[in-house]
């Protein structure tokens, strides 16, 4: 029998027909140079043994093991705070190719959607760090309620991000990016989603609450793995 988190990415999968029937409107350390993929939609034949290799899309992904090592563990408002922070960077190299009005391919956009899934899988390997913490470490000196406010404001930057860069792309390798972050983000962003659960029991109510219309993107950025948790919250609420 199916596990539940498989039936809802089948049910995620088939809201993207719906939901594709419409238009869609700073540094990285060594650790995270290169994204960790474990996707949960159809790319599980790409991944190899020592890493990820998505063939389809030319991205090598792997993390380093000593990186895990040396990082220091930080709290969770830190760590949100810092990949928020590079993200906007990443936004306003975006919000260049927005402006200039020109229609790009798939090529073009790939090392950006590459570098949002670096930033990503940089925040999960700091916070498996935060394992077995009690929870005044975890959450560092604000409430739960504010911790889910930094993980909303990160997950909905993303998209707005990947939302803004389908929309400059041609319309012939629209399906192609789509493609490519869900292989590239989809399944670091799932990994993160998971950790969170197991670090803080709640957060991820309180998240898809604050989330309100960024649901209804997520499939048609290609992050129907997202959306399946999600909706294991939903559900179970």
């Amino acid at each position: 029998m199916p596990s539940f988190r498989s039936v809802c990415l089948i049910a995620a999968t088939a809201f993207s027909a719906f939901a594709s029937a419409s238009p869609i409107a700073g540094g990285i350390t060594q650790e995270a140079n290169l994204v960790v993929v474990n996707n949960l939609s159809n790319v599980a034949q790409n991944v190899g043994v020592d890493g990820v290799d998505v063939t389809a899309f030319g991205v090598c992904c792997e993390i380093t093991p000593s990186a895990v090592e040396t990082r220091a563990v930080q709290p969770l408002p830190v760590i949100l705070k810092s990949a928020q922070e590079k993200l906007l960077v990443i936004k306003a190299e975006v919000d260049v190719i927005v402006t200039g009005g020109k229609k790009v391919d798939a090529d073009t956009v790939r090392p950006i959607i590459v570098k949002i899934g670096a930033v990503i899988a940089e925040v999960v390997v700091s916070v498996k760090l935060l394992h077995g913490a009690p929870l005044n470490v975890i959450l560092g000196v604000v409430a739960m309620v504010d911790v889910a406010g930094w993980l909303a404001a990160v997950l909905t930057l993303v998209v707005e991000i990947l939302t803004a860069l389908l929309g400059c792309v041609v319309a012939a390798d629209v399906s192609i990016v789509v493609a490519i972050i869900a292989g590239t983000i989809d399944g670091v962003l799932c990994e993160l989603l998971d950790l969170v659960v197991g670090l803080v029991g709640g957060l991820l109510a309180t998240v898809v609450g604050l989330l309100g219309g960024v649901l209804h993107l997520l499939v048609s950025c290609g992050l129907n793995g997202v959306l399946a948790i999600l909706l294991e919250v939903v559900v179970v609420l």
